[in-house]
């Protein structure tokens, strides 16, 4: 099978490491890749074999620069004569229809892109997570302004709102569509996706060397809580931040990752007087991530948006890293209460005290948390596994079309804007 991957590169994300995964295993199964991308210059992705193509205007809904991407796309399809279509990122319309138009498509809903404008389906103001459905709708407009779920500048407000509403269109008549969690897949569902085309494929956790082979990479370990993740609002440093001085138990928090929020977080530590015992290491790659996995004593994941799956987590159990994390999004999919780790109530500062105490406190639990942890990875997050239902998904989609064509694209005439 040959497989065209399209997606938005940056060379940081989440969905550049998974990809990078996937193609080793694909071609190792003898199936073929062909990616096409926008945005920045791509590394780690180049391999023998493989044809990679940088395509500008696949991601930007200028309409002039989306036709000169179809038509280069075009000529990409007829050259490499792919079997079926990846979709990883929000596309130009134009372009989405032309993928569509020409090859069985699975798109991964890798987030809420395609129902929520403002992404992280997040009110800022209050920290609590949008249960709207049937959305995007006037409410999202509004709730911007009410609410603080999007940006209050009217131009790109309305910008990102009709993006959002030609994306979930195009979502809507795609072969399939992949979700990283049951629920992601209920959020879209609730918002008027098809639901018999949905499949929940669990992300792939790589497995150190050592989880194979039987390696102690279990506690005891230095008395650190780690933080992996961007800072921002939605990640909830500030939570765990609140929660140092209310724990019992001496510890450093170590936080890996930057974003915007970072001087509002070193100034919150300086006001509770924690400063000295918060180490900021900026963002750092995927082998310093690892190296943090084998030394801290527990993973916090306080994140208050809804995860749509928060795959750092049984990265850390690869590793043989308890977990405690809020109770948000599809966190529930992979962290077992009192099994793996900990679950807590989101914005709970004296629950995730607590229980990182419990965590750090008590080395005998924490080795145990931390064995079932990685047993969970290896039994449920394999990438054997997810590759084996995808190239299901895959082959249902190439089978569908090829019977009939039940999601038709709209003629040019029918576009509007």
């Amino acid at each position: 099978m040959r497989i065209l991957h399209i997606l938005l590169y940056s060379s940081i994300g989440g969905i550049e490491t998974y990809t990078r995964d996937l193609f080793a295993a694909l071609e190792g199964l003898d199936h073929e890749n062909v990616l096409v991308f926008d945005g920045s210059p791509i590394t780690g992705l180049e391999g023998a074999g493989r044809r990679v193509y940088q395509l500008p205007g696949l991601a930007t809904q200028d309409r002039s620069l989306g036709a000169q991407a179809v038509t280069q796309l075009s000529g990409i399809m007829g050259q490499a004569s792919p079997d079926v279509a990846y979709v990883h990122t929000i596309l130009n319309s134009l372009v989405a229809d032309a993928v569509l138009q020409a090859l069985p498509t699975v798109y991964f809903a890798h987030n809420y892109a395609a129902f929520s404008p403002g992404g992280a389906l997040l009110y800022e103001r209050s920290d609590s997570v949008c249960h709207l459905k049937g959305v995007p709708n006037w409410r999202c407009l509004v709730n911007a302004y009410v609410r603080q779920c999007n940006t209050r500048r009217p131009a790109l407000l309305w910008q990102t709102y009709r993006r959002t509403k030609a994306t979930g269109a195009w979502a809507r008549r795609v072969d399939a569509i992949v979700c990283g969690s049951q629920y992601v897949l209920r959020r879209h569902a609730e918002n008027g996706f098809p639901a018999d085309r949905m499949h929940v494929l669990h992300y792939p956790v790589p497995l150190p060397s050592g989880a194979q082979d039987g390696a102690p990479y279990g506690p005891p370990r230095d008395p650190i809580v780690l933080f992996v993740g961007r800072i921002t609002p939605q990640k909830g440093l500030d939570y765990l931040i609140r929660a140092i001085p209310r724990m019992e138990t001496p510890c450093t928090v170590v936080v890996a990752g930057d974003g915007y929020e970072l001087p509002a977080i070193r100034a919150l530590t300086d006001r509770l007087g924690v400063a000295e015992r918060v180490q900021f290491l900026g963002a750092l790659n995927r082998t310093a991530v690892q190296d943090l996995y084998r030394k801290a004593a527990v993973l916090a994941v306080p994140s208050v948006w809804p995860e749509p799956f928060g795959i750092i987590g049984p990265e850390a159990f690869s590793h043989g890293l308890p977990v405690v994390a809020f109770g948000v999004g599809g966190i529930p999919e992979w962290l077992d209460d009192g099994e793996t780790g900990f679950l807590v109530p989101a914005r709970d500062v004296n629950g995730l005290a607590r229980r990182l105490d419990a965590v750090l406190g008590d080395p005998a639990l924490a080795r145990r948390l931390a064995a079932r942890g990685r047993q969970v990875v290896t039994e449920r997050f394999t990438l054997d596994r997810h590759v084996d239902g995808l190239l299901r998904v895959f082959q249902q989609a190439i089978a569908g079309r090829g019977a009939t064509s039940s999601h038709p694209v709209p003629q040019p005439d029918e576009k509007k804007g």
